[in-house]
């Protein structure tokens, strides 16, 4: 009997982790159908806005809830430019935003203070608690960083 409750509870291990995996697998489905939506929107150019100023004519373009602003040149010389060239053009800026952002600068500081978790990280590395209490917090820093072992 208590072999086949066992049996029974993996069984219903089994199901919760894999109704876990269906919930995000959904999740994630839900998000893949928002995007595409969202590329046929820009596509059809439901999603780009054109404002023609006194000076210059600038596009956005509204995707995953924020605007994306577009710089398109002098308006009296764009007079000429129908709206649908207009929107190509800034269709265009944006898809090579997407594909040419840089990635952001990540500054990385030196902590003013040794951590729990660095300390409990530089033990790992085989470093005595007399050692890490005479390190300045550089040094730590440093021989994290490099994984530097005793």
């Amino acid at each position: 009997m208590n072999s086949t409750q066992s049996k029974v509870d993996k069984k219903l291990l089994e199901v919760k982790e894999l109704s876990i995996q269906i919930n995000d697998t959904q999740s994630e489905l839900k998000e893949v159908q928002s995007l595409i939506q969202e590329e046929t929107w820009i596509s059809d150019g439901k999603r780009i806005y054109i404002i023609r100023g006194k000076e210059y004519t600038k596009g956005k373009v509204q995707y995953r809830g924020k605007m994306r602003w577009f710089h398109l040149g002098k308006t009296d010389l764009l007079n000429e430019t129908s709206d649908d060239d207009l929107k190509q053009i800034i269709r265009d800026k944006f898809y090579k935003s997407l594909i040419t952002k840089p990635p952001k600068q990540t500054q990385v500081s030196i902590p003013l203070m040794i951590t729990k978790k660095m300390k409990m990280e530089l033990s790992e590395l085989g470093y005595t608690d007399l050692q890490i209490k005479n390190m300045n917090p550089s040094q730590c820093w440093e021989l994290l960083n490099k994984g530097k072992k005793k």
